[in-house]
């Protein structure tokens, strides 16, 4: 069996047994894709999210930070990372992690969506405006 299809089998019987609840059993399976792909980001997000059923949200944040590509962030995980940090009252790190996204991705409107609830929440509004004029065509 190549690799990709072993990784994909892999991932396969994870999902089947994590939706039992059994996320131990799923340890040697990752580990497994772990040799055969070091730093799978999908594998990388699989796990963070068994991290966070068992509530290690720490754990689960590095993953997910290892798990993001500097030059093509993944809006998904970025998401993600700042429900997880807001999760834990680290809202400030959350829209900071957000603001940072919008600027390297001006034109990805689900990450300045993010940003602006969150701001908002924050009572930050004043950055919020800033990012708009960062996302606007220049004309």
């Amino acid at each position: 069996m190549q690799e990709p299809e072993r990784i994909e089998e892999l991932l396969t019987q994870i999902s089947a047994i994590t939706s039992e609840g059994s996320y131990q059993q799923a340890i040697p399976l990752f580990e497994e894709i772990f040799v055969l792909s070091p730093g799978n980001p999908v594998a990388l997000r699989a796990l963070a999210k068994c991290m966070l059923q068992v509530e290690q949200h720490d754990q689960a944040l590095a993953l997910l930070s290892d798990s993001i590509d500097p030059d093509w962030p993944d809006t998904a995980t970025i998401i993600q990372i700042s429900s997880i940090l807001k999760g834990l009252d680290r809202s400030e790190e959350a829209a900071d992690l957000l603001v940072a996204s919008v600027h390297a991705n001006p034109e990805n409107t689900d990450l300045l969506a993010e940003a602006t609830r969150t701001l908002t929440d924050l009572g930050r509004a004043e950055e919020i405006e800033a990012l708009t004029q960062l996302t606007q065509p220049s004309a």
